[in-house]
């Protein structure tokens, strides 16, 4: 049988589009497992008696907690959202934490005082203080650290600071938040008891 140049490229062409199929399947299977075993740590972090807070300056009662998954950087792996704002967290406590999960373990992320808020799968979540006025950091998350990105002051009036603390003007910061987020807007976690009942629906019903 003679086997023509446009067989070749055919069967070529078959042998790249099974191998991409492959990697892809592969890929989504890795990261189907590492949400469930994140989703599987978060639920034996929730299910503890106490939670350290305010590194470690305060231990919180987890059943007066609420929780939340959030979804802030680019994976399929959610970050843990927790509220202890009706667990007798004061001011100066932080009265929220966020988690992550990385290399195996739930990693505390950063205490939250008042605010929080996030854009979806872009890296970037919202921090805010109310005492004396309203600060508000945008952050970027990277591992199970961020770091400040844009921030603002509003006293009597706003002020808009990149990064560095250099002050911008109020278009200079939209464009600047605009190349981090796009056109995404703000989402504030949906939050639910920390009961049994609910740590059991974690990953699937939320």
């Amino acid at each position: 049988m003679k086997i023509t140049r446009k067989t070749v490229v055919r069967c070529l062409f078959m042998c790249m589009f099974l191998i991409a199929f492959m990697s892809t399947q592969r890929i989504d299977a890795e990261a189907a497992s590492k949400k469930s075993q994140a989703v599987k740590a978060y639920k034996k972090f929730l299910s503890k008696k106490t939670i350290n807070w305010n590194n470690g300056k305060k231990k919180v009662q987890s059943s007066k907690c609420k929780f939340g998954l959030v979804y802030i950087d680019k994976d399929s792996v959610p970050e843990l959202f927790v509220d202890a704002s009706g667990a007798g967290t004061q001011h100066i406590d932080g009265a929220y934490q966020l988690y992550a999960f990385r290399k195996g373990k739930v990693r505390l992320v950063c205490n939250i005082t008042d605010m929080f808020s996030y854009y979806k799968k872009t890296g970037i979540f919202i921090t805010g203080t109310m005492l004396h006025g309203e600060y508000i950091s945008y952050r970027k998350l990277t591992g199970a650290s961020e770091r400040l990105r844009l921030r603002t002051e509003t006293v009597y009036s706003t002020q808009y600071f990149d990064a560095k603390n250099n002050k911008l003007t109020k278009a200079q910061f939209d464009l600047k938040l605009k190349k981090l987020v796009g056109k995404k807007k703000a989402s504030i976690p949906k939050c639910y008891s920390n009961s049994a009942k609910n740590r059991k629906k974690l990953g699937r019903a939320f």
